[in-house]
Order: C-alpha cells, then sequence, then structure tokens
C-alpha cells in the first residue's frame, strides 16, 4: 500500500470525480484524508463535487477552489480539471468558520485559532486552512498563535468563487468562509515558501511608519526610495514592498514576504501598504521576475531538502499563487517539473490561491506571489 496516492480528471462529471476517489482510497488502504482541488466548471459545480464524494472515506475530505490545480504529473490552468490526494497514516479532522462580514481580522483569527486549539487537542502535525479572500486580512494570522513550541504547522490559501471551500466529513457537506483540515498523528511537515520577485534594490530598515502608513526607509521618505529603485523597471511592473520575516538557517539569504502598495501620502511621503510594518523591519521594493522565481524555488527546494534529513517524503501539497504560472513563466508546469526533479516518486497536489499560508517571522503568516511547499515525510 501506497502512503499517498494522488490523481487529475479533466472535464469530470460527480460521478467521475467520485470514481477516482475511490480508486485513490483503494491505494492507500485506511485512508485518513483527503483533498481535492477544482477549477473551471467544477469549481462552478463545488457543491455537487462535494456531495458526490460523500460518504466514501471514512475521514474528512477538504474541498477547495482555484484558478487552476496540479499535481505531480503537471499544472491545470484555463481547463475544466480536478485533482486531489489521499492519504493513510494519523487521523483528520475537519474545521469550519462561519464569518460575519462585519469581522476584523483579529476576531476571525482568535475564531481559527480556538478551532485549531479544538482540533489538535495538544497534538502535533499540520492544519491545511482554505478560505474566502474577503474574510482573512493580512490580520487574521497575527491572532493565529502557534509558535514553534506547538508543533503545528500551518499551510493553505485563499480560494476562488463561492462556496470556495467545502468540507465533507463522511456523509456531511458543509461549506464556510473558513474550511481546514487538523492532521494528527503524523509528523510535522517542513513548510517553506519561495517568492516570485526580484529585489530592486537592497533591504534597509524602516525607519518611520505609522501601521500599514510607511513613512521612512533608511534615511530617506519611503516615496523617495521607491523613486529611486523604481526607476530600475519597465513603467508596466507591478510594484511590491519585499518584507523579511528571517533569515535562512545559515543566516545568509533572508526569507521574504510581499505586499501590495495601495496607495500613497503625497503631503507626508508616505506609502500606504496592504499589511502593518514595524519600524526596524527591513524592507525593499521588489517586482515579479521569471528568473529570480526560478532561482528562489531551487534554494528553497534545497532547503526543504536538508530540513527533512534524509526523512523519505509521503505526499506534499503545493499552493501557488494564481499570479505564477503560465502568466509569469511563459510556459506551464516550471515549478512542478521543479518540484518533480528533487522528490521523482512523490504524490502532490495543487492549488492555484488567491494568497498563500506560510512561515512568517513567529509562526505564519499570509504570502503574496509566492508558492508555498508542504512536504510530509516518514523519518530515516
Amino acid at each position: 500500500m501506497r502512503s499517498g496516492h494522488s490523481f487529475e480528471v479533466l472535464n469530470p462529471r460527480p460521478d467521475e470525480l467520485a470514481t477516482a476517489v475511490k480508486s485513490a482510497a483503494a491505494e492507500v488502504g485506511r485512508a485518513a484524508g483527503g483533498m481535492i482541488f477544482l477549477c473551471g466548471g467544477p469549481a462552478l459545480q463545488a457543491m455537487d463535487m462535494a456531495t458526490a464524494i460523500a460518504g466514501l472515506l471514512d475521514a474528512p475530505i477538504v474541498v477547495a477552489c482555484g484558478s487552476g490545480v496540479l499535481t505531480e504529473r503537471g499544472e491545470h490552468e484555463n481547463v475544466s480539471a480536478a485533482v486531489g490526494l489521499v492519504w493513510a497514516g494519523g487521523r483528520s479532522r475537519g474545521m469550519v468558520v462561519d464569518v460575519a462580514s462585519e469581522s476584523d481580522g483579529a476576531t476571525v483569527g482568535a475564531r481559527v485559532h480556538e478551532e485549531i486549539r479544538r482540533a489538535m487537542e495538544g497534538a502535533a502535525g499540520a492544519v491545511g486552512l482554505f478560505a474566502q479572500p474577503e474574510a482573512f486580512p493580512t490580520s487574521t494570522m497575527d491572532a493565529i498563535k502557534l509558535g514553534p513550541e506547538s508543533r503545528i504547522q500551518l499551510f493553505g490559501g485563499g480560494v476562488a468563487g463561492r462556496p470556495g471551500a467545502v468540507l465533507v466529513d463522511r456523509g456531511e457537506v458543509r461549506s464556510a468562509a473558513v474550511v481546514g483540515l487538523a492532521m494528527l498523528g503524523i509528523a510535522p511537515p517542513v513548510v517553506r515558501a519561495s517568492v516570485a520577485c526580484r529585489l530592486l534594490g537592497p533591504l534597509r530598515p524602516v525607519t518611520q511608519a505609522e501601521g500599514g502608513l510607511l513613512l521612512r526607509i533608511g534615511k530617506k521618505s519611503a516615496i523617495e526610495e521607491l523613486k529611486d529603485q523604481a526607476s530600475k523597471t519597465h513603467g508596466r511592473d507591478l510594484l511590491l514592498v519585499a518584507v523579511e520575516v528571517g533569515r535562512d538557517p545559515t543566516g545568509q539569504r533572508p526569507r521574504l514576504i510581499m505586499r501590495g502598495i495601495r496607495g500613497i501620502h503625497e503631503t507626508r511621503g508616505g506609502l500606504v501598504v496592504s499589511d502593518e510594518v514595524q519600524v526596524g523591519t527591513p524592507v525593499a521594493f521588489a517586482v515579479r521576475d521569471a528568473a529570480a522565481s526560478r532561482a528562489d524555488l531551487e534554494v528553497t527546494l534545497r532547503e526543504a531538502a536538508r530540513e527533512m534529513a534524509g526523512g523519505t517524503p509521503r505526499f506534499g501539497v503545493y499552493v501557488d499563487c494564481a499570479g505564477r504560472g503560465t502568466e509569469m513563466y511563459g510556459v506551464s508546469g516550471v515549478d512542478v517539473e521543479m518540484i518533480r526533479s528533487r522528490w521523482p516518486s512523490m504524490p502532490l497536489v495543487g492549488l492555484k490561491s488567491a494568497f498563500e499560508i506560510g512561515p512568517g517571522r513567529q509562526g505564519s503568516a499570509i504570502h503574496m506571489y509566492s508558492g508555498v511547499l508542504s512536504v510530509f515525510s516518514s523519518p530515516s
């Protein structure tokens, strides 16, 4: 029996998805959980797809929708497809969090944090979270306080459409703004984020900021620093703020998250960014870049393999920004091929997302223009 098995079905009917799930479950024996990702037509039929697989496994399954999907065989963008992964080992518990439209990030994060604590019961493992973007602002992660001592790794991302994410828990089908799967009784995965951006200048500390208003970087106003670095780009490039959230184990390579620029404050020389940036945090401006993305993913995969310390990969989940893929690289399947080259026999399932959840400064954070890879492995 296999520890994990992935599948993909193009233009599936609900009954065809059900057949694929049953076949995958037969490959692993007693299934502990599953993830199914939909794009195109199947995403518009998410509830029908979920209903068709209800009761097939004696374990919960998360169904999430995105702009594309992938497995270790390749990526599917701008088509109708369903991909999935079923695994054995440990056990899983489903999570659903309904969110009122007026809820702020702190309120949502506190509720999600409480659901994680309830589901995990102090055990080590992982939690996959899939959320509607409008219900899950960047500040949500600040209230989900899971430090390294918890030995719980978070991963996931933002879904597309409504309902966007559905929990199938044996015979019950439920949708919510936030749907999750708590994975217990297995070793926490190695979770790494790889950015798809090229820095336009050196990382310099923020010297003045007020919440999401970035006022001074180093000795210059934020706008002056932006103008200096933007002169190295083409006018059509999307400018982003790269925020350092730590260093790699060697201390040489910065770990970054990307934040959008929402506006300018001319009179104060400041920039309005999509998240609060603390004084002292190193930042730089950046643009999407295919070559930089390849290089960063290669290093990220090497770091992940080193952290596994010779462990055998069982399966992986890759949540990849919808702004990457063919739109950025010009060809399909670049990231998948790199992951497959590193772990040729690892079952992989992935979603093209509105945002990604991966490692942050302390605990986890929301990422943009990034690929977050979670590798579940067995000790050597």
